[in-house]
């Protein structure tokens, strides 16, 4: 999330209104689910993961999103910005 200036409480957005544009994906294609299936993750690396999670909140409309970052373990991980 990227915001020149966040709110009142000095966040950009809750946690609880993030969940909303993200929970439809981990419910419908990505938790428990054989991720080769799923069109566009045909090959899940982290870094396609993070490129077509970045994609499916865009379009969503979820506002001020400036990347995703996906970790595999506390030392590696990738970030997409598009």
């Amino acid at each position: 999330m990227s915001k020149s200036q966040g709110s009142q409480q000095g966040m950009v957005m809750d946690f609880g209104e993030i969940k909303q544009y993200l929970q439809p994906l981990l419910d419908n294609f990505l938790d428990h689910h054989y991720l080769n299936e799923t069109t566009g993750l045909e090959n899940p690396t982290s870094e396609e993961l993070s490129r077509w999670i970045y994609e499916k909140l865009a379009k969503a409309g979820l506002p001020n999103l400036h990347a995703v970052e996906i970790c595999e373990t506390c030392t590696s991980g990738c970030t997409y910005y598009p």
